[in-house]
């Protein structure tokens, strides 16, 4: 193993009981782990996933960063990452939210990637609940903790989608979502989109038209300094449902409130006539 890489380890494994600053020096330390990617495998199997949960979520990061989809690879880190959110502490998740969230993301383009993703539902259902738990302790919250949306929600509608496999992803998104976790707590404005923009997907695809129809609108309507992809898409997406809810595209009802509103709709559609003019389109 490499000296840089052992001495991180060595160092990260010593802060026991100091969470905070375990993950920043993970933090800080992402190009050895990045650049060591041939020996983390050896790291993973030194270190024990509920007592050096943070250490293993940066480890694991940068090891599905680097994977290549074989069967092989698929296999061990499928079977890494099942125990890893299976028995990792939710005290120490609070502190590598964003290590957890990224990942989450680089095992599902693995297994997106190596055409398995149907694989990865379980696991990462039960890392929605993993951090709805983690959420709980963090807030200090009796109340049940499924109403939270974490930085996992799109994550399991994109492989209920790529694997057509839809029911896990409809149950998940009928449980109604009160309460948003912040940046710092793993989710971002792109997964707050894609939850919905997904989500939009997922009930157009049961044809539960009116659902879509709020999932996209949420997407579109969310206040942003730009028009991202996302909302592009999902734009195209709102007009395709309301089309098939109304046999129109409502505009008066749309009231869509994007920052620069008749931009995200030429954009998307070039060849639709804008809405009227007179039409609120506001932030």
């Amino acid at each position: 193993m490499a000296t840089a890489l052992e001495h991180l380890v060595s160092e990260v494994t010593s802060l026991i009981g100091k969470y905070g600053d375990a993950a920043k020096h993970l933090q800080k330390s992402r190009d050895i782990l990045s650049k060591n990617s041939g020996h983390l495998d050896t790291v993973l199997a030194t270190l024990q996933p509920q007592i050096h949960t943070i250490a293993v979520a940066a480890v694991l990061r940068a090891r599905l960063a680097a994977a290549v989809p074989t069967d092989s690879a698929i296999d061990t880190l499928h079977a890494t990452v099942a125990e890893f959110v299976a028995v990792c502490d939710p005290e120490q998740l609070i502190h590598v939210q964003d290590a957890m969230c990224e990942m989450l993301e680089e095992y599902c383009r693995l297994l997106v990637t190596g055409g398995c993703p149907m694989r990865g539902i379980e696991v990462i259902n039960s890392a929605v609940k993993a951090d709805q738990f983690m959420l709980q302790i963090l807030r200090l919250q009796a109340h049940n903790s499924s109403h939270h949306l974490t930085g996992a929600h799109p994550l399991l509608l994109y492989l209920c989608l790529a694997s057509q496999c839809l029911k896990p992803a409809v149950a998940l998104l009928d449980q109604q979502i009160m309460d948003v976790a912040k940046e710092s707590e793993g989710v971002t404005v792109k997964q707050f989109l894609l939850y919905h923009y997904y989500g939009g997907m997922v009930y157009t695809a049961v044809k539960r038209y009116g659902r879509a129809h709020h999932f996209f609108k949420i997407c579109i309507s969310t206040p942003a300094l730009a028009v991202s992809h996302i909302m592009m898409e999902a734009y195209k997406k709102y007009i395709i449902v309301s089309l098939l809810i109304d046999g129109k595209v409502g505009w008066e009802a749309a009231e869509v409130r994007v920052n620069g509103g008749a931009a995200l709709h030429q954009a998307a559609v070039p060849g639709l006539p804008r809405p009227h003019p007179g039409l609120p389109v506001r932030p």
